[in-house]
């Protein structure tokens, strides 16, 4: 007499099912670390010479050796969003006048460079548009030519945000 078997023990059952199943299972895994883990990009300057690439981390540096640190302030309004930048650091080290570049995580095009101008008492300002501003999580980078300081975190500024960087932020 010839018993029916059971479709777990055969072979081709696993083959026809279990590889879909497994990999509908990673996709899904996949999507998930994309949409929750995703690492901010690197938005440090970097040269390209030939077959060479160097890194100019040397504007880290120096910002560690001017000791410079401060806060920032974002408030929006309806369409626009205002900077407000407090600043300290060593004799010298404002020089020139600072900027605040805005990184975009995913779309270099996006980013923007705003040139800060002096409020008085160590406080710069300066304004952008909101536009997609409010939607995207921002880098932000305190620079001149001679040192750059990042703001620790991803900014949305949506509200009224204050944040510490450089040497205060520790």
């Amino acid at each position: 007499m010839n018993l029916p078997r059971n479709p777990a023990s055969e072979p081709l059952v696993w083959l026809v099912w279990g590889i879909p199943a497994a990999t509908v299972v990673a996709g899904v895994a996949t999507f998930w670390i994309a949409t929750h883990g995703a690492d901010p990009t690197v938005s440090d300057p970097i040269d390209k010479r030939g077959l060479a690439i160097s890194q100019r981390a040397g504007r880290d540096e120096r910002a560690r050796a001017l000791e410079i640190s401060g806060s920032l302030a974002s408030e929006r309004s309806a369409d626009a969003i205002r900077f407000t930048v407090a600043l300290t650091g060593a004799a010298g080290a404002f020089s020139s006048p600072p900027m605040l570049r805005l990184s975009h995580p995913a779309r270099p095009e996006a980013d923007r460079v705003l040139r800060l101008v002096a409020a008085g008492e160590g406080r710069w300002s300066a304004s952008t548009t909101a536009g997609d501003a409010t939607t995207t999580r921002w880098m932000l980078a305190v620079e001149t030519p001679d040192w750059r300081v990042d703001v620790p975190g991803l900014h949305r500024f949506g509200t009224t945000e204050r944040v510490r960087f450089g040497m205060a932020a520790k």
